[in-house]
């Protein structure tokens, strides 16, 4: 009798024989019903919000121009001005209906962020009512970049003195596109590209910053 069902076993088809140790061992009762509590890991502090203050001078009003839902152009043209080929490019159905958009800019006289911004555009400003936008929304912003030199833009927020950055979506040679959903005081920075290789601090702390269930 145990040699016939040896036999039996020998000549059973491959995939019975996975599917039945998978019925017999991966089923009934789990390996482990204990909570995994995260591990203490690495007590390093967070990195705190980099802050800082930039001193404008006077604001010039560059443009104003109304753009309905089916989108279109907002652009400076003026030779010797800094925004002297400035442009929004508002695609169609970013806003449900007409707004105005108002540019306007500011020299930036000091900045207290430290050698890591170098600010090569004014602060601009762009008010058409704050509301966020369905599509994303192109701006193109003349400036020099030095060789050498990586370029980005940000946002400024004057009330938490911080800085968020800003999709940077092309460069050329004498200009940097960047994208935006809305609009707040915003400038464009260089940094030179040799200290972009330092280390940087992601801010993730095991232990702390880990999800409530295990890996």
């Amino acid at each position: 009798m145990r040699t016939n069902i040896s036999k039996k076993w020998l000549f059973m088809p491959l995939s019975s024989l996975i599917i039945f140790t998978l019925l017999f061992t991966g089923c009934g009762t789990p390996k482990n019903t204990t909570a995994v509590t995260p591990t203490a890991g690495i007590s390093k502090p967070h990195t705190p919000p980099r802050t800082g203050d930039i001193k404008t001078g006077a604001k010039v009003d560059a443009v104003s121009q109304v753009i309905s839902a089916t989108g279109g152009i907002v652009a400076v043209s003026n030779p010797g001005d800094p925004l002297d080929g400035f442009v929004i490019d508002v695609p169609t159905n970013s806003y449900a209906g007409s707004n105005t958009f108002n540019v306007s800019y500011a020299p930036i006289i000091s900045q207290t962020f430290g050698s890591d911004i170098t600010p090569i555009s004014p602060m601009i400003s762009v008010y058409n009512g704050g509301a966020f936008s369905n599509e994303m929304m192109y701006i193109r912003v003349p400036v020099k970049v030095t060789d050498g030199y990586f370029a980005m833009g940000f946002y400024y927020d004057a009330t938490t003195k911080q800085l968020e950055g800003m999709p940077l979506l092309s460069t050329g040679a004498d200009s940097i596109t960047v994208g935006a959903m809305h609009f707040s005081n915003f400038f464009i920075s260089m940094i030179n590209k040799t200290l972009l290789k330092s280390d940087i601090d992601s801010d993730f702390r095991p232990g702390v910053d880990d999800w409530q269930f295990p890996n």
